[in-house]
């Protein structure tokens, strides 16, 4: 009976991290490189327009978890994003005051609730393929060693590093797909987003599913 005992311990031990309960919390920020536009047209706009030359958005910050195959992402504050108009343009700037971004690996489900221009929206839809291609670059970021992948985006090169040892197929917000935690992220050169704070508890969380505050759309 006790060399039964000694075993079981043993097996747990060497157990894959994947197959053990766990949970990842992190933080992460955002750096916006170009301030990113969403705009309500009242008039005609060029595609290159829909963007500004330099940031005055300061960092947003999210908190992460992820357990048993969930994540949940949600902004902690407003941002700092505001509202501004430009005449000649036509159009009215605004950004996200409210984020909270969830997914389901085992449901390929990617849900996200948001405040844009005073109007709660909420959608849904498929994990997003990103068509990765993992390259043979690393680099060390909050400690952990991370392999680079490459992928698009709506026609934007996305840029990702992801760590083994974080056995997580996920990421912040909407990023996710990688054999590992995605610990820093870009979408052209248009924003960044970098891990911190990163933590590891050998138990699970239960991660429910946020609960539509308005009608869902499709994405």
């Amino acid at each position: 009976m006790k060399r039964l005992f000694i075993a079981a311990l043993l097996f747990a031990a060497v157990l894959p991290a994947q197959l053990r309960a766990q949970t990842i919390t992190a933080t992460y920020t955002t750096t916006h490189l170009k301030n990113q536009v969403d705009a309500v047209f009242t008039g005609e706009m060029d595609e290159k327009d829909s963007y500004k030359d330099k940031s005055t958005q300061p960092p947003t910050i999210y908190k992460y978890i992820y357990s048993s195959g969930k994540s949940l992402t949600t902004m902690t504050d407003d941002g700092g994003f505001s509202k501004s108009s430009d005449p000649a343009k036509k159009y009215t700037v605004v950004a996200p005051t409210t984020e909270i971004h969830f997914k389901d690996a085992e449901k390929n489900l990617y849900r996200i609730e948001w405040i844009v221009n005073d109007k709660l929206e909420s959608h849904v839809g498929e994990l997003i393929n990103y068509n990765w291609k993992i390259t043979k670059e690393k680099a060390t970021i909050a400690g952990y060693k991370c392999i680079k992948a490459t992928g698009t985006l709506s026609g934007h090169t996305v840029t990702a590093w992801f760590a083994k040892d974080l056995k997580a197929n996920d990421g912040p917000a909407r990023f996710s797909g990688l054999p590992g935690l995605i610990l820093k992220a870009s979408l052209d050169d248009l924003y960044e987003i970098e891990a911190s704070n990163i933590a590891v508890m050998e138990t699970s969380t239960e991660i429910a599913e946020p609960v539509a505050q308005t009608t869902t759309k499709q994405f």
